[in-house]
């Protein structure tokens, strides 16, 4: 596997990571968010396996295992022994569950319009498909776009337009997204029956109550990831969090790119 990342900045204060979402979105959208983080640090955001310009896996393994093996990878290749992890929605989840397991490599954690649970106590709803092969054909980019969680205006803006234009390609009848591994959330590697994983089933509220590094929640107000008994779980449960609201769609750094960079870079000092 190769990891396709984006470096901005220089050595300074506590290194950025950046983990971005799945539904449709890569390293790319993070630039402008990236560039304003690093006038003092580094920051690095990286296209996860089976996106962007990161390589497919051949065996379909997307699995936890694999994707926190990647983070631990990217610190290492980058020679950091800690760093502040920003996840957006299932990058999210990805950057608590390694907050978990991995507290000492984690300064800091911000999760960008992810919650534990879709309902307050339930389990996040689970991305299904395993080992698909295929992606979803779209009549139009239209149709393409509104199955995202990108931002709905992105037809309206040029430079938003060309974005979307490059992960969905026009083949035949139709769009069909060209950026991501249709078998992307397959939990398991197909080539080995005998696989047992190394981080096995954990209740993610369970793993937030479990982190002490210093948290911060941004919980984009037009988006349906937060109810408000949810963030009041996230905050009982963290030690002295702290919550942003940043009025937007799931698309924080698409639709509130200077919002949201001003709202984390205020978190960076305390870290």
């Amino acid at each position: 596997m190769e990891l396709f990342y984006r470096r901005f900045g220089h050595p300074g204060e506590t290194p950025v990571l950046i983990l971005h979402g799945a539904n449709y979105y890569d390293s790319h959208d993070w630039i402008d968010v990236a560039h304003e983080l690093s006038d003092d640090r580094s920051v690095v955001a990286f296209d996860a396996r089976g996106y962007g310009k990161s390589t497919w896996s051949p065996s379909h393994d997307y699995s936890l295992d694999a994707q926190l093996k990647d983070v631990g990878n990217t610190l290492n290749h980058l020679g950091w022994d800690r760093a502040i992890i920003v996840g957006h929605s299932r990058g999210g989840s990805f950057a608590l569950r390694y907050a978990a397991e991995h507290p000492e490599r984690v300064a800091g954690l911000v999760l960008v319009d992810y919650s534990p649970g879709q309902q307050p106590g339930t389990p996040r709803r689970p991305i299904t498909g395993e080992h698909v092969t295929s992606a979803p054909m779209f009549a139009t980019l239209a149709d393409a776009l509104a199955a995202s969680s990108r931002d709905p205006r992105s037809l309206d803006s040029p430079s938003k337009r060309s974005r979307l234009e490059a992960i969905f390609a026009h083949r035949g009848n139709g769009w069909v997204n060209v950026m991501r591994d249709p078998a992307y959330a397959s939990s398991r590697p197909a080539d080995r029956p005998d696989w047992t994983p190394t981080y096995g089933s954990r209740d993610p509220w369970d793993a937030l109550a479990s982190v002490r590094a210093p948290l911060f929640v941004v919980r984009a107000t037009g988006s349906a990831v937060y109810d408000d008994e949810a963030l009041a779980r996230v905050c009982s449960l963290s030690v002295d969090p702290t919550v942003v609201q940043i009025d937007c769609g799931h698309d924080v750094a698409g639709e509130a790119p200077a919002e949201l960079a001003d709202a984390i870079r205020g978190f960076l000092p305390w870290v």
